[in-house]
């Protein structure tokens, strides 16, 4: 019988000591850094909850950074255990994340669409569901939304004409991939369901919804005046890379390789799809539950493939985890757009997407990491390694034999990886000022099968809003296989799959750099990355046990 997953860790460390460090078990880092970390995060959700985003609230924000930053520099981390000193880096990364929003990003002086995007999270999934507290609750909310919009026109100083116009696509146009409604027809559909019930809900939902129909009319008018640059430079790329993700890239190399990549995995893909010339097309599930019996073969074969190929362990009461793409996007409301790339590959086989974001990718990484023992990496999301994580399962299962008897599924595999590395190209591009949105839209019809509008503008808005969420998912992977790369350097024949990918998911989520370092002992990448920051690590040498 498979064990829980702690006691799997434990007996793997013990048994089998492969690894410089053990892992951080349930010890606790100081007391003083766990409660500094919980007073951070309070001070930061109270601040991403709050209503007031004009450029005093955000200077008070600014002071309130500089004094966490203080203590944070003051403690004593260099006599630290390794597992310690890593959990005071994790929370270091977060407040530059809030100083990278605050300094680099300035969504709420640039991006007309912040306020769009702000006001939408009062709109339930269900809200004819509402309980009479609930409702009272988004009445109070609904009532804000007006404010924020004429907040928005005082706040956008330095406002961007690319923004602005994403921002009007978002209000006026269904964007289809899970969202089937415009942002003002959400706020009018809001009104509608809620009418009869909870009249305060729906009278408030009406008027949020022509205080948008205002708002863009104020942001077509102004646009000409919107020249500011949209971009956030190569720099800003940089220092997000290296202070938030802690990874030892820069933008310039990391395009390259994409660009090496995309080449790589089209002539691969080519070579595929000539070994399987004389083989049937793969065809979609004609219906929702041929779609659903293919989901849970998938599910079966792939927790199979994870004990039998010497891969993960996974625990007895790993969860349920579902269909990661649905037959019909929208919710209730349904899907009005056609079908879009993702479900064009997930219909065909969900395989793919399901080892991506399924398990053991997303929804089952995101279960282990919510009850990591520590609580600074519990609550901690570093997208580098959960995307990282997620693209190298792919490559890794293919190269590891997964799809060997499904020669079709592995023409979708070179498809997905297409996709990751012309992410990482549009990304770069469009943060440098070197690309549009309809561009990047262009690019990826340009080199990946299959690609339609829907998807595509999802991702070029996105990414433009958002600047590295399309490198993580690249990068990440490449810190995977260099650590793969060291490890198996070092143990040689003893290096096991299963052991490594156990001790990489008892590291929690936290930047692979730190991880590397709990693994091997080596800090040479997290010195590469402090050097490239212009900074240095603490002079002591840091004790190799946990706590």
């Amino acid at each position: 019988m498979t064990k829980p997953l702690g006691g799997v860790l434990a007996a793997l460390v013990v048994a089998v000591p492969l690894f410089a460090q053990p892992a951080p078990g349930r010890g606790q880092a100081p007391a003083e850094l766990v409660q500094l970390a919980g007073e951070f995060r309070e001070a930061r959700r109270a601040f991403t909850e709050r209503a007031d985003f004009s450029a005093a609230a955000i200077a008070a924000e600014a002071r309130g950074l500089a004094e966490f930053r203080q203590r944070l520099n003051a403690l004593p981390r260099a006599s630290w255990a390794v597992a310690d000193q890593v959990d005071w880096y994790v929370l270091e990364t977060e407040l530059n994340l809030q100083e990278y929003e605050q300094r680099i990003k300035r969504s709420a002086s640039r991006d007309p669409g912040f306020y769009v995007q702000r006001a939408l999270t009062a709109v339930p999934a269900d809200p004819e569901a509402l309980t009479a507290e609930q409702a009272a609750a988004l009445a109070t909310r609904l009532a804000a939304v007006p404010a924020l919009f004429e907040q928005a026109r005082t706040n956008l100083t330095e406002a961007s004409r690319t923004h602005a116009e994403l921002a009007l696509r978002a209000i006026e146009q269904v964007r289809g991939v899970r969202v089937q409604q415009s942002a003002t027809d959400r706020f009018r559909w809001l009104a509608t369901l809620t009418a009869a019930r909870h009249p305060d809900v729906s009278t408030r939902a009406a008027a949020a919804a022509d205080a948008l129909v205002s708002y863009a009319g104020w942001i077509r008018d102004r646009m000409p005046a919107m020249t500011a640059p949209g971009h956030i430079g190569r720099d800003g790329f940089d220092w997000y890379l290296q202070h938030v993700l802690m990874m030892p890239y820069r933008a310039t190399t990391l395009l390259e390789l994409a660009e090496r990549d995309l080449t790589r995995t089209m002539a691969n893909l080519a070579f595929e799809e000539n070994r399987n010339r004389s083989l049937p097309p793969l065809l979609p599930a004609a219906t929702e539950a041929e779609y659903r019996s293919r989901v849970e073969e998938a599910d079966r074969m792939t927790r199979r493939w994870l004990k039998e190929a010497n891969i993960l362990t996974v625990p007895d009461d790993a969860p349920d985890i579902g269909i990661t793409v649905p037959w019909k996007e929208g919710g209730k409301v349904g899907q009005v757009t056609p079908t879009h790339y993702w479900q064009e590959i997930q219909f065909r086989d969900p395989l793919p997407d399901h080892l991506h974001a399924g398990i053991p990718g997303h929804r089952y990484d995101g279960w282990v990491m919510r009850r990591h023992p520590r609580p600074i990496r519990a609550g901690h999301s570093d997208r580098g390694r959960s995307e990282g994580w997620g693209f190298y399962l792919e490559e890794m299962a293919l190269m590891s034999g997964m799809f060997d008897e499904r020669p079709r599924t592995r023409e979708l595999i070179h498809n997905f990886q297409l996709f990751r590395y012309v992410r990482m190209e549009l990304d770069i591009k469009m943060a440098s000022g070197e690309m549009t949105p309809q561009q990047a839209v262009d690019l990826q019809k340009y080199w990946v099968p299959l690609m339609e509008d829907q998807v595509a503008w999802s991702e070029g808005a996105g990414y433009y809003v958002n600047p590295t969420s399309g490198t993580v998912y690249t990068a990440g992977k490449y810190q995977l296989e260099a650590l793969v790369a060291e490890l198996r350097r070092q143990l040689g024949d003893r290096f096991d799959l299963r052991a490594f990918h156990d001790r990489f998911m008892e590291a929690g989520p936290i930047p692979i750099v730190l991880t590397a370092w709990e693994l091997t002992g080596d800090d040479t990448e997290l010195r590469k990355v402090l050097a490239m920051r212009g900074s240095a690590p603490p002079t002591s040498q840091a004790r190799a046990t946990g706590r």
